[in-house]
């Protein structure tokens, strides 16, 4: 009997066996599986394509907002280039319907024609009316179009403000009514003052009076507190005038001859 040295002898491979009985299992599912990995890594570039892309887009309104706003500081005390810009942000505003840079830039629109038209008021009478009237045009699209803003209380304010200065008192007073209603309170002190005003000068005395003594017994109202007594006394003189002209003539018939 021959004999075989150790070396001879052949001995299986037991991981190689071990991943020959792996591979039977999964050979039929790894063609199907590479597939799908390479959808998702196509996927997943994909993605990253567009969400460069939209980022770009979402980004680029607010460049060039910002490039307007630039040449508009450049030209801060020039009235005449101060509108040519406000111009050019109110068609921007225009070209991006419901994005949040048109709220924004309705705002500085509202804010920079008011601003223009209180210069030029005692220089340029009609201008100031015709940028008041842009004031209170930018403000109340802001309103139409974002009706539930966190800010739409201070488009209602300098729409309120431009109607009060152009005259319009009962659209200046509507706005004022919403502003009042601000969360922020120095906002809302300001519109009830100007709101107070309003009533005053349409004749609503009685209403006037309410609203100046809640400014006057509100501790936070500051300034406003101030200007509504002054405004009280104001009222209660006037009603004291008409009482004096009527004691008069009677006073006047009972002195002695």
């Amino acid at each position: 009997m021959a004999k075989h040295r150790y070396s001879e002898v052949k001995h299986p491979d037991k991981f190689i066996e071990t991943l020959a009985g792996v591979w039977k299992k999964i050979e039929r599912y790894a063609i199907p599986a590479s597939i799908a990995a390479v959808v998702i890594v196509v996927g997943i570039g994909i993605w990253i394509l567009l969400a460069r892309h939209y980022a770009t887009v979402l980004e680029r309104p607010w460049e060039e907002r910002f490039e307007i706003m630039s040449e508009m500081i450049a030209h801060r005390g020039e009235p005449e280039g101060q509108e040519t810009y406000l111009g050019k942000l109110a068609e921007f505003a225009s070209r991006h319907r419901g994005k949040p840079v048109e709220a924004v830039t309705l705002l500085e629109v509202a804010e920079g024609y008011l601003g223009v038209a209180a210069r030029k008021r005692l220089s340029d009478a009609e201008a100031a009316q015709r940028l008041l009237r842009k004031a209170a045009e930018a403000a109340e699209e802001f309103i139409a179009d974002f009706p539930d803003h966190r800010h739409v209380a201070l488009a209602h304010y300098q729409a309120g403000c431009a109607y009060l200065d152009l005259g319009d008192l009962e659209k200046a007073a509507k706005h004022f009514e919403h502003a009042a209603a601000s969360p922020i309170r120095y906002l809302a002190t300001l519109a009830r003052l100007h709101l107070a005003n309003c009533r005053q000068r349409l004749g609503d005395y009685d209403e006037a009076r309410r609203l100046y003594q809640a400014l006057r017994d509100d501790p936070n109202a500051g300034w406003c507190g101030d200007q509504a007594r002054f405004q009280l006394a104001q009222l209660a003189a006037r009603a004291s005038k008409p009482q004096e002209a009527e004691e008069s003539p009677s006073g006047a018939a009972q002195e002695p001859q």
